[in-house]
């Protein structure tokens, strides 16, 4: 594993719930952002949002935060989720 990669795991620790990054958990989600996040189908983002909306006991309509789609989505740490959210507001660089 090169160090630059190393790093960048190493570097998850500000993106937990008590990091630096915290505020990240309540930005609002959207499925443009979902999206490029897991690198999935915009459809499948759509999907993903209305399953866990409907799993939360919320309408169709509500704006999930960043923080209660963790909770519903299992398949991806807290952190990573977090870490991508962030690198798509910064450009997807």
């Amino acid at each position: 594993m090169s160090n630059e990669k190393r790093d960048e795991i190493d570097s998850f620790e500000k993106f937990t719930v008590n990091g630096e990054y915290a505020y990240l958990f309540h930005e609002l989600i959207r499925a443009k952002a979902l999206m490029w996040m897991i690198d999935e189908s915009l459809s499948t983002a759509y999907r993903l949002l209305n399953k866990a909306k409907v799993s939360l006991d919320k309408p169709l309509t509500y704006k999930l935060t960043l923080g209660e789609f963790c909770g519903y989505y299992r398949d991806q740490r807290p952190e990573w989720l977090a870490y991508r959210f962030w690198r798509y507001m910064e450009g997807g660089k």
